[in-house]
């Protein structure tokens, strides 16, 4: 016969059993929970840091057109001849675009600065002044540069856009899902 005193043992024991599981259970859902959230707010961060780098090549190509319009100019003008009417309506479209494309350059500071990365939002700043003394440097109607004088903007403009990828490329590296 089964006494009073095995039922409470027996009871006891699958009711611990039972609570031991419940706890365990629960430690392990808010363990993923976290971990979800975790993964969740470095995917953001990650698509944050391409948006932003989609925005600077965008910048980049404008820059670089306008860079090979105004160089078109500036040997025209050397050589004493116009450019075709097609070629001055670009230029003077990719100088309007140039100039509306720094409020993509601004809104990737932003953004670098919201996800606290001091050093490419401090790249981007750099990069886009290096664009800015381009344009003040090079413009219609302004002095002529020489062909070193073009190549040396390039590379300027190259570089700064490499070292911004570059403190870019850090800063995404060190996500970790």
């Amino acid at each position: 016969m089964v006494s009073y005193l095995e039922i409470i043992d027996s009871a006891v024991k699958i009711g611990l059993g039972a609570l031991i599981a419940a706890f365990s259970s629960y430690l392990l859902a808010k363990h993923n929970h976290s971990r979800d959230l975790e993964k969740d707010h470095i995917r953001r961060k990650r698509e944050l840091l391409e948006s932003v780098a989609e925005q600077v090549e965008g910048f980049t190509h404008l820059s670089l057109r306008y860079w090979a319009f105004i160089g078109d100019w500036i040997r025209s003008k050397r050589d004493s001849r116009s450019m075709s009417e097609n070629r001055s309506k670009d230029l003077e479209r990719t100088r309007d675009a140039l100039f509306d494309s720094f409020k993509e350059v601004t809104s990737g500071e932003a953004k670098l600065l919201l996800l606290g990365l001091k050093k490419p939002q401090q790249a981007l700043r750099a990069y886009g002044e290096v664009i800015t003394e381009l344009r003040k440097a090079l413009f219609i109607g302004g002095p002529l540069a020489s062909e070193e004088e073009l190549q040396l903007w390039r590379s300027r403009l190259l570089s700064a856009r490499e070292l911004f990828f570059q403190e870019l490329s850090d800063a995404y590296q060190t996500l970790r899902p």
